[in-house]
């Protein structure tokens, strides 16, 4: 991705350092600077511009530093772990996260591991790094001043809600999502409220 996005970021460097530009009102040459803020995108571009490995991390969420735990080959990342059978690759065994007070990951704290994983000695060291830290090294966004690692790459909310999810979110809330009981969950919304809220 980033040789495939190499043009793109150095003209966003020269937009960052200032280009000249013709201002037509005045008649007179200015810096013209341009500043990238945002990245949005589906989970597995973002992934890819942010240098990350994605659901094949151990920590394989862009934001947050929860660390998964294997189970049959697949990195799961519960909030609880009370039900995880302990092994040797699940040493958070008990703990418990909330999801309002989540341990975030930092700016700092990612271009701190992505050097460690850029910078280590063997091959193996360096998958070993990327696929405990879910990075897979300095991703060339890294060097604009204007983008701040992980904020600067919200969810958006296309795919977190409208691609292929709306649909399920109203059988989930009106008692018709797959076969579990919805009666007297708090999520449930009455066929009669639903009725009056769609204006049927």
């Amino acid at each position: 991705m980033d040789s495939f996005c190499y043009p793109l970021y150095v003209e966003l460097i020269k937009l960052e350092l200032g280009i000249e530009a013709y201002d037509g009102t005045r008649e007179q040459l200015f810096l013209l600077r341009a500043f990238l803020i945002l990245v949005f995108g589906d989970i597995p571009a973002i992934s890819l511009m942010m240098c990350m490995k994605g659901h094949n991390g151990l920590r394989p969420c862009r934001m947050c530093n929860i660390r998964g735990v294997t189970v049959d080959k697949v990195h799961y990342v519960p909030l609880s772990r009370s039900c995880v059978v302990q092994t040797k690759d699940v040493p958070l065994l008990g703990r418990e996260y909330r999801a309002t007070n989540l341990p975030l990951r930092t700016h700092d704290q990612m271009m701190q591991q992505a050097k460690e994983v850029h910078d280590a000695i063997t091959q193996t060291s360096a998958d070993n790094l990327a696929k405990e830290y879910g990075i897979k090294g300095i991703p060339a966004l890294s060097h604009l001043s204007s983008l701040t690692f992980p904020t600067s790459f919200p969810f958006d909310f296309m795919y977190l809600i409208w691609e292929n999810t709306l649909k399920n979110l109203i059988l989930f809330w009106t008692g018709k999502f797959k076969d579990i009981d919805h009666k007297g969950k708090g999520y449930h919304i009455a066929k009669h409220i639903w009725d009056s809220a769609s204006g049927r």
